[in-house]
């Protein structure tokens, strides 16, 4: 949950500096039916307390049901799922001033149909804040790993723990707009 909640608080933090904001989830792993559409259900978050003015299978482009890895692995269509995630960023960032891209987990998931978050941040030029749970240890290795894998993928990238309530005001000064930049963040968790 720290992932879609330092996206919610990213988007408020952004909201005043960039007053039309977009929201993208290119691969999802959890999703909902709405009007027969698979849609992520952060993206449907998302769009509930920010009203994002987008088409929801815009902002929830690809959804990984249980047999689309089975699917994909039988006849690739590696090219097709780009061609849709790239359409479907181009619609959700039309007249936006900054979208925030926000992916599926730890910097690898989705390798196995070759559309990792670090490989989709590629894709999208987007730059990378990876989101982890607070402490020293587990996180830090956690936070090397991911960050390695970006910038194999040439994707600049920053770290982000969990914040307790104590943070916050840190938090949005350490996030604030000026030190986000080229319209586009990544948000993935370690």
């Amino acid at each position: 949950m720290a992932k879609p909640r330092t996206s919610l608080g990213l988007i408020a933090a952004l909201q005043p500096h960039y007053p039309r904001v977009g929201y993208i989830k290119p691969v999802g792993q959890r999703f909902v039916e709405i009007e027969e559409q698979k849609i992520d259900e952060d993206t449907v978050l998302m769009d509930s307390v920010y009203q994002l003015n987008c088409p929801l299978v815009d902002m929830s482009p690809i959804a990984v049901e249980p047999d689309f890895t089975r699917k994909y692995l039988q006849s690739s269509n590696n090219e097709a799922l780009i061609k849709k995630i790239q359409k479907a960023f181009d619609r959700v960032a039309w007249e936006k001033d900054f979208v925030l891209c926000e992916g599926s987990g730890h910097a690898g998931v989705g390798s196995v149909f070759d559309l990792s978050n670090a490989q989709v941040a590629k894709i999208l030029g987007a730059k990378v804040i990876i989101v982890t749970q607070g402490g020293i240890g587990k996180p830090i290795d956690e936070v090397s790993l991911n960050q390695a894998l970006f910038e194999k993928r040439a994707s600049k990238s920053s770290a982000s723990s969990s914040i307790r309530s104590s943070e916050r005001k840190w938090t949005t000064s350490a996030i604030s707009p000026e030190k986000v930049s080229n319209a586009k963040a990544w948000s993935c968790s370690a």
